[in-house]
């Protein structure tokens, strides 16, 4: 199963993947104390549950050529692209390579704004035979500015979201996305 988290920096997409990967709080795998008035915890408790006896494949993101040997974050915009090139490099070999009769777990945990950035993973994974959930996180961008891990600016936190608000728009309707609202 191939599970893609797309949202602006600060939606909480790291946090989501911690989840996944078995690195948050005990509380996911077994729901005690999950609150039941919030979407996005009963969602990721309900995927927790569908993939944490999936062997996990890997997690790509582009963010991780930006963490050094001593575990901080360092952005350099002129690696930009060869960040993505990896982690679409190390995607692709983990889609090839990953058996669909026995299901592992291969995330992506990239911003993913426009269709034109989630279609090259979404499409590789259905060519493939996968299983394919995009995930959508939805956050108020001032939310966002003020808890994201980067520290990326507000304008460009607002310009990745008017560009998730225009994919979400133009999203193909057979293409599969859940949308959840990850604010307080």
């Amino acid at each position: 199963m191939i599970v893609i988290f797309r949202g602006v920096s600060g939606s909480w997409k790291s946090s989501s993947v911690m989840i996944l990967e078995g690195k948050a709080n005990s509380f996911w795998d077994t729901g005690e104390n999950l609150q039941k008035d919030n979407e996005w915890a009963q969602y990721m408790f309900r995927l927790r549950q569908e993939t944490k006896k999936l062997p996990h494949r890997g997690t790509f993101s582009a963010d991780k050529h930006f963490i050094d040997e001593n575990g901080d974050y360092r952005f350099n915009p002129k690696q930009l692209g060869e960040a993505h090139r990896l982690c679409m490099l190390g995607y692709l070999t983990a889609v090839r390579e990953s058996n669909i009769e026995t299901p592992e777990l291969i995330i992506v945990d990239n911003t993913n704004c426009s269709i034109a950035e989630v279609a090259p993973y979404l499409q590789t994974g259905l060519a493939y035979g996968h299983q394919v959930k995009v995930v959508t996180l939805l956050r108020e961008p001032r939310e966002c500015a003020k808890d994201n891990e980067h520290e990326v600016p507000t304008r460009s936190i607002v310009n990745q979201a008017n560009a998730l608000d225009d994919s979400i728009r133009n999203w193909p309707p057979w293409w599969p996305q859940d949308i959840l609202f990850t604010g307080r």
